[in-house]
C-alpha cells in the first residue's frame, strides 16, 4: 500500500522537485498539489491522503491555519 501525499507550497519549483523525488519511490503516491492554503481547502479531499507536507509561510493564509483546518 502506497503512502498518499498532498503537497502544499507556494514555490512551484520546490513542489515539482519534491513531487518528482517522491514519485521516484514506489512507496509514495502524490495525490494532490496546491500552491496556497485556500487552493488546498477547495481542491483537496484530505480524507484521501495520509500525509500533507505544508509550507508554513504562504501568502493568503499560513500553513499553520491550514493544518488546523485539516485536523
Amino acid at each position: 500500500m502506497k503512502i498518499r501525499v498532498a503537497l502544499i507550497d507556494d514555490h512551484p519549483i520546490f513542489i515539482a522537485g519534491l513531487k518528482q523525488l517522491l514519485e521516484s519511490d514506489d512507496r509514495y503516491e502524490v495525490k494532490a498539489v496546491a500552491q496556497s492554503g485556500e487552493e488546498a481547502r477547495k481542491s483537496i479531499d484530505f480524507n484521501e491522503v495520509d500525509v500533507a507536507l505544508v509550507d508554513v509561510n504562504m501568502p493568503g493564509g499560513s500553513g499553520i491555519e491550514l493544518i488546523r483546518f485539516i485536523k
